[in-house]
């Protein structure tokens, strides 16, 4: 089985003695080496452990081979000093009623044991998904989805129910959802851990439980706990899938159970209107604090959900997600017989109606000292061909990013003459040219190379471009930009769209034109949701296809969409503008850098498909020079904007779009806001923090939660704080308009005017400490490079950077400015006297992977670096290549 929400974890929770201490990367491969060889005597010649999985406060997970049945599974080991508190004899009895539960809803357990210290048990590696993984791509689920998996859910606990035995741990993380059905995990885990721990467990710090979803009997201790507090639990996963939060929130676990012990659960119809009434009891009644006005049995609950969503030849959304398309296992090298070179030929001849293979995977390499790029000046990193016989790869070495191309028929990937600097590679629809993004432009090259033709100006990330069979090219560029139109020999672009962010999104990105000239796919963020939206170029008629991003078009009318890692597709009716079947997926694990537009995936016409594994989902590291790092704020979240608080004792951070304060001496979080926020910054005195409401400007809150949300600036436009002079009177901003001009802005009594900008782009920038000196980025040369300029009276300007630079950071005295260069930290020491210049630089940090530029900040110490960083960000050059994706099995 996959590893549930409790067992993920940071890899600091993996060390033999899952110690948090602060560790070189190189320590805790040898501690994870010497744990795995440890299981491997514990285990004995019954189980072959393969490689961790995930890890947790209770138990570590990895995937094994069960040699004597040939089977996949998961063996959990729980954590040292709990498996000590516990002791072995009581914990094997109450885990063996859990094993003898046998339900198609339930994870069954298959084996349990203790040897050396270690307390293990085994369940069947399932290949599936969490709920909380889907919650945290789409927050919220269609109202027949989540009926249906909450009525899945209560049917496994009814029939444990009845066997005595109380889940005691319902949540989202313990909840998997693999082809179309709802599983229920870890069945049994948390009693056998409460009722052989007792008392003892109090010394552990552990809760049995989830406090988010914890019933008010189990939070307060009580010895009578049954099917009920299941029933409770379920009630808030119910609640939270159809309104995107759990019904009580706290920025404390007492602050949560008091809530729940003195208010009423929240009427679910009043965030989302389209729940019927019926659902809306349910969780009114599943929700109540005495167990006694609940729903008396785990099946009473499930009864109790509307029959529409479960009636007989009904198909609702969950049940669509069974897969249409064969997804075969395992990746085929490149170094196989030529007869898969003949496989590949015939599929790029093949006729779609004569579809008979098998899909066929094969992994593509790059050259020694390359990888694939990800850089959010470079966006996608692939395109295939419209035959499927090339593709097309951003790859960066030392020489930085540069487009390499892969012809299927042959082994290597060559660099293509003429492409240096390029990103987000497209073909044109005869595949006689290659489109490409490239220093804040627009540029075309024949596909094996040449000198490149200028298109148009294209200021800021690449989002997307494709080019129509009428030779016109649809793109954007730019977080804040609307769709455009140009011709391919070049031109003056033209609005294609209207941003608006009362309706018509704040952000318009990922054109496909499709082959009939006159209907344009393309995603629209509203500043909250991403949603895929099909344009009839002729009429204008617009229409909501589905939740997503990068649609792409397929073979067969089929349209491709990513929703987090997982690619799905459905068949899309162009004249009505509808999808017209469910959608399945047919890939899964693929690398979507949401933050940065780039879903990292290509197809061609003929069922082939490539893409580049991994997951975007960045941790949150503390890390210094010495390769010393530490993992903190455990939750699995999507990090981004981490600033430390003026004394270094805390930082700010957006953890799913929201603002936290994490305490660096107590390791503890507070969520600040609640309505959404981006980029905060601290006040001088760290009684405030200032953030960004997406499509509605500027605002304070105190950092204590007191108080309302004040407003500071209300715009339209993209205004991202920079930072505040040491008196608190003036706040330095980016400011970004929907027609792509930036500047960097200065906020007084007076209102606010640029102090930086121009006809370039000028974004991410910060201000020196002592509110003298302003630091930003700009591509104004056609690279993005960090300038310095007075603040805030501008004017003069001085080049910090070299060979490229992004995401300047000041060291708090002002004698350095860091700033990122080549995946590498760089600090450049200044001389910040009347005459700025540069005194020399140095490398910080030779492999700084941050999700986005400006994704970290430097510690008042000057040593300690924090990052939101993509958890795979070591291992990121593995691309898949699919041929005949579509195809069904042979029998």
């Amino acid at each position: 089985m996959a590893p549930s929400e409790a067992e993920r974890g940071p890899p600091g929770a993996l060390l033999d003695d899952h110690s948090r201490a602060v560790a070189p990367s190189g320590y805790y491969a040898r501690s994870m080496a010497q744990l795995i060889e440890r299981l491997g005597r514990v285990l004995g010649d019954r189980y072959v452990v393969k490689h961790e999985l995930g890890a947790g406060g209770m138990a570590t997970v990895f995937l094994a081979e069960d040699v004597r049945h040939g089977r996949s599974v998961a063996v959990k080991v729980l954590a040292r000093e709990l498996a000590e508190t516990l002791g072995a004899d009581r914990f094997l009895r109450e885990i063996e009623i859990a094993g003898r539960l046998s339900h198609p809803r339930i994870v069954p357990l298959l084996d349990s044991g203790a040897a050396d210290g270690v307390l293990f048990y085994v369940m069947p590696y399932i290949d599936g998904r969490s709920l909380r993984e889907r919650l945290e791509r789409e927050r919220q689920l269609p109202v027949d989805e989540a009926v249906e998996i909450a009525r899945q859910t209560a049917l496994a606990l009814a029939y444990a129910h009845d066997h005595g035995v109380v889940h005691r741990d319902i949540k989202p993380g313990n909840i998997l959802l693999t082809a179309g059905e709802a599983l229920v995990t870890d069945f049994g885990i948390a009693r056998a851990v409460s009722a052989a721990g007792g008392p003892r467990m109090t010394g552990t710090g552990m809760a049995i439980g989830t406090p988010a979803y914890m019933s008010p009997e189990q939070a307060s201790g009580s010895a009578d706990i049954d099917g009920r507090t299941d029933v409770y639990a379920l009630g808030c996963v119910l609640y939270e899938m159809l309104a995107g939060d759990v019904p009580f929130t706290g920025a404390t676990a007492q602050a949560i159970m008091a809530r729940k012990l003195t208010e009423p659960a929240p009427d679910v119809t009043a965030i989302r209107e389209s729940v019927p009434p019926e659902v809306a009891a349910t969780l009114r009644r599943a929700l109540a604090r005495v167990p006694a006005d609940r729903h008396a049995t785990a099946k009473q609950f499930a009864d109790s959900l509307p029959a529409a969503a479960r009636s007989p030849g009904h198909s609702t959304a969950f049940e669509a997600m069974r897969p249409r398309f064969s997804r075969g296992r395992g990746l085929v090298g490149v170094g196989l017989l030529t007869g898969l070179v003949a496989i590949a030929a015939w599929g790029w001849l093949r006729p779609h109606s004569q579809v008979s293979f098998r899909p066929v995977r094969m992994t593509a390499n790059l050259p020694a000292g390359v990888r694939v790029a990800r850089d959010p000046a470079l966006g996608s990193a692939l395109a295939l061909s419209p035959d499927g016989s090339t593709l097309v790869i951003v790859g960066t070495g030392e020489s930085g990013p540069q487009l390499y191309r892969r012809s299927l028929d042959r082994l290597d990937a060559a660099p293509i003459p003429g492409t240096e600097g390029a990103g987000s590679p497209f073909f044109s629809p005869d595949g006689a040219w290659l489109g490409f993004f490239a220093y804040g432009r627009l540029w075309r090259v024949p596909p094996e190379g040449g000198a490149p033709v200028y298109i148009a100006p294209a200021p800021g990330p690449p989002m997307g471009a494709s080019w129509g069979r009428d030779d016109r090219i649809v793109f954007s560029s730019g977080y804040r930009s609307p769709l455009v139109v140009v011709p391919a020999e070049g031109g003056t672009p033209e609005r294609l769209t209207v941003l608006d962010s009362g309706g018509g999104g704040v952000s318009h990105r990922h054109p496909e034109l499709l082959p009939d000239g006159r209907t344009l796919l393309f995603v629209s963020f509203s500043g909250v949701q991403w949603t895929v939206e099909a344009l009839d170029l002729s009429t204008g008629r617009r229409r909501t296809l589905t939740n997503g991003v990068a649609p792409r078009y397929a073979s067969g009318g089929r349209v491709i969409v990513a929703r987090g890692n997982t690619l799905l597709a459905a068949e899309l009716d162009p004249s009505r503008l509808a999808l017209v079947s469910p959608v399945a997926p047919i890939a899964e694990g693929v690398l979507n850098e949401m933050q940065f537009a780039a879903v990292h995936y290509a197809t061609a016409p003929n069922a082939t498909l490539a893409y580049v594994q991994g997951s975007d989902r960045p941790s949150l590291v503390l890390s210094k020079a010495d390769g010393t790092e530490r993992f903190i704020f455990d939750e699995q979240r999507r990090f981004s904007h981490p600033r430390f608080a003026p004394d270094g004792t805390a930082l700010t951070v957006i953890a799913a779009g929201e603002v936290w304060i994490y305490n660096l001496r107590e390791e503890v979080a507070s969520r600040l806001t609640f309505d959404g926020a981006q980029a905060p910054i601290w006040m001088p005195d760290a009684s405030t923090i200032t953030f960004e409401r997406l499509g509605v400007g500027l605002h304070n809150k105190r950092t204590d939660g007191s108080g309302d949300v004040q407003e500071l600036l209300r715009v339209s436009e993209w205004a991202q704080p920079v930072g505040w002079t040491p008196d608190g009177k003036m706040l330095a901003f980016s400011l970004e308009a929907a027609d792509g001009t930036s500047c960097i802005a200065v906020l007084a009594e007076g209102g606010h005017h640029c102090v930086a900008g121009g006809p370039s782009r000028v974004w991410i920038g910060r201000l020196s400490s002592d509110g003298r000196w302003l630091a930003y980025q700009s591509d104004e040369t056609g690279t993005d490079e960090v300038y310095v300029t007075p603040f805030p009276e501008g004017g003069t300007r001085w080049q910090v950077s070299v060979e490229g630079g992004s995401g300047p950071a000041w060291s708090t005295d002002g004698s350095e400015l860091y700033y990122r260069s080549r995946e590498r930290l760089v600090a450049s020491r200044v001389d910040p006297a009347n005459s700025f210049r540069v005194l020399s630089r140095r490398t910080v940090l030779e492999s700084f992977l941050v999700a986005r530029e400006d994704d970290y900040d430097v510690h008042p110490d000057g040593e300690t670096v924090v990052m939101a960083r993509p958890l795979d960000s070591r291992n990121r050059s593995d691309i898949v290549i699919v041929l005949n994706w579509e195809g069904e099995p042979t029998p």
